[in-house]
């Protein structure tokens, strides 16, 4: 270890624990933006012990972003040597499992060669087959606010080290990258389901974070060496409070809900799983949706023929969607709960607060509904209910989605007369009107002063077909786009 590396130790409670500590070569150092910071962290058991053992690492993503692969070792060799079944997790999204067999510690692969972890289906991948830099490596496009790895049982005498880097971020000049490790311990005997998991951690690892220096002149020859001023740090600048959809959404406001060919709109009609993806898949932006794009998924009831599938696949690529016994269930209705999930997967960097709604604590999707509505994007339906279990309609979606994107219309003045009059909408004061009409037009549009928009153009709607076929290609929508605006 270098002079400046420090090592945060845990006592142990007892002998039979394992124990966990954290430690980085840049402990005692300043790092500048754009440096990477490599940590370790260390697991080590004299005992046998049976059980999951989860370490947990928390980042702030606004200052440092996961920027290399993980590598695991047991005793110096490699973790993929040995039978133990690990899953390393991104938030909500587990990204691959490796065991020597298809079934492993007890864990059971279903028929298609999958084994569910975390309710996540995984696929596995033989150990002789694998490394595990290409098993562990991280797509920075998931923004991991928290790394997850899963330690089925503990050998005896074992010490296991996962080991990570982080870049700096240029927006972090002035704060301090500050993280600490969590060790998850399996519950104890006789507890009950609900019972909290007990957990060691490791203090914060906390290093400061300096502005890059201005480059100066070059000396010229034989110019004598000045050592240079000790640089200032600059106060912490506003972090940002708001989320930024234009990271992931299209700027541009084309129509992503379409009537029945009867000419209705059905506002109060249930939607399904596989309607709202392609909703959300058709809403984003082309970079996006390029780097993602996918027509491979490992869900049995999405065929490559589906008109759904490339929508399916490319979002659940991005970890936004997910499917539960191998199955999506695409025609399956979808709940506000499940609706609440895949919006906020898409901005995993920020923290829930304490939700108001009374029927959603200690649910799976509470910190996903409690976040969206900390947005002001999900609204309940009265008397701090937000009923997460029932089915979500075609207006509540339309609303969530105009909320999260700013396409919000202050009154009717703000459409245009050439609208479409849906004969089963024909409410102009029904709470969900604007909204859907907002969803349903393909607009050009102008920025009032409150930050809300007027429409100046409607637009004939995009041939989204394009990207529905087997042989489509992310860019197709591209050229559609052009042949519509000539």
């Amino acid at each position: 270890m270098g002079d400046n590396e420090e090592v945060y130790t845990l006592t142990r409670p007892d002998p039979k624990l394992p124990t966990i500590e954290k430690n980085s070569p840049n402990l005692g150092t300043v790092v500048r933006t754009g440096d990477t910071i490599r940590y370790y962290i260390t697991v080590s058991s004299e005992d046998a012990l049976a059980g999951d053992f989860i370490v947990r690492d928390v980042l702030d993503e606004r200052v440092a972003r996961v920027a290399n692969s993980i590598q695991i070792t047991r005793n110096g060799t490699p973790l993929e040597a040995f039978d133990e079944v690990i899953a390393v997790s991104f938030e909500e999204v587990t990204t691959n499992i490796y065991a020597s067999e298809a079934t492993a510690n007890g864990l059971s692969a279903t028929p298609n060669g999958l084994v569910e972890v975390f309710d996540i289906q995984i696929d596995l991948i033989p150990v002789e087959t694998t490394s595990v830099q290409s098993i562990f490596t991280i797509d920075e496009a998931l923004l991991p606010g928290v790394i997850e790895i899963a330690l089925h049982n503990l050998p005896a005498n074992s010490q296991i080290v996962i080991s990570f880097e982080v870049t700096v971020l240029a927006a972090a000049a002035g704060q301090t990258v500050r993280n600490a490790a969590v060790l998850q311990l399996p519950l104890p005997p006789g507890a009950g389901p609900n019972d909290p998991a007990p957990s060691i951690s490791t203090p914060s690892v906390d290093i400061p974070i300096q502005a890059a220096p201005t480059p100066g002149p070059t000396p010229g020859p034989g110019a004598p060496i000045v050592a240079p001023e000790p640089p200032i740090t600059p106060p912490p600048p506003e972090v940002e409070e708001e989320p930024d959809p234009s990271r992931f959404f299209s700027p541009y406001h084309n129509a992503f809900i379409i009537g029945f060919p009867d000419g209705t709109i059905s506002p109060h009609a249930s939607i399904t799983r596989a309607e709202v993806v392609t909703i959300l898949f058709r809403l984003l932006n082309d970079d996006f949706r390029t780097r993602h794009w996918n027509q491979q998924n490992d869900f049995t009831d999405v065929s490559a023929s589906a008109w759904f599938n490339n929508a399916i696949s490319t979002m659940a690529d991005a970890g936004i969607v997910q499917g539960a016994g191998g199955e999506f269930r695409p025609n399956d209705a979808v709940t506000r709960a499940e609706f609440a999930a895949m919006i906020a997967r898409f901005f995993r960097g920020f923290e829930a607060s304490n939700g108001t709604f009374t029927d959603v604590e200690g649910i799976w999707a509470a910190d996903y509904i409690n976040l969206i509505a900390q947005f002001g994007w999900v609204e309940g339906v009265g008397d701090g209910q937000f009923n997460p279990n029932v089915n979500m309609s075609r207006a509540e979606a339309a609303a969530i989605v105009n909320r999260m994107l700013g396409r919000i219309i202050d009154s009717t003045d703000d459409l245009l007369p050439n609208r479409t009059r849906w004969p089963d909408k024909t409410d102009m004061n029904a709470w969900y009107y604007l909204y859907l009409q907002e969803a349903t037009h393909s607009t050009t549009f102008e920025r009032l002063p409150n930050g809300n928009i007027r429409w100046v153009e409607i637009l004939p709607h995009l041939d989204w077909t394009v990207l529905e076929r087997p042989n489509a290609s992310p860019d197709a929508i591209i050229t559609a786009r052009a042949e519509a605006a000539s």
